[in-house]
């Protein structure tokens, strides 16, 4: 009769690998967690960025027509390089029951930022 050689997993060699795996999967899970928290973080500092900018006191959420004038006029990118911004954004303005307020009665502008952005179905950027 013929030998046959197989390999046989021991019990220690079964229970390494499974935590081996477990250890990866552990540290995989980790560092997608602490990426998204720091976008997270990047983007509210950059939502700051924008307010403060365009605020006469962060603590009233009262908004200087003349800093939305200056945006208004600014092409996207300008925005994004003068304000040190990496993320994509959108500026607009609801009233309290969500509506969406236009920036600009005239050219009816309903945001500033990014084209990739619609807020209530309508484009950031539309006119």
């Amino acid at each position: 009769m013929a030998n046959k050689i197989g390999q046989a997993w021991s019990l220690d060699a079964m229970i390494g690998v499974f935590l081996f795996v477990v250890i990866l999967i552990a540290v995989i899970t980790f560092s997608y967690t602490q990426t998204n928290q720091n976008k997270i973080q990047r983007m509210q500092e950059e939502g700051e960025k924008v307010f403060s900018y365009i605020s006469e006191n962060t603590s009233s959420f009262e908004i200087e027509p003349e800093s939305v004038d200056v945006l208004i006029n600014m092409s996207y990118d300008d925005i994004k390089q003068q304000l040190n911004l990496r993320n994509d954004f959108c500026v607009y303005l609801v009233d309290p029951d969500g509506n969406l307020i236009f920036l600009d009665n005239e050219s009816n502008v309903t945001g500033i930022g990014s084209d990739k952005i619609e807020v209530n179905g309508i484009s950031c950027t539309s006119k």
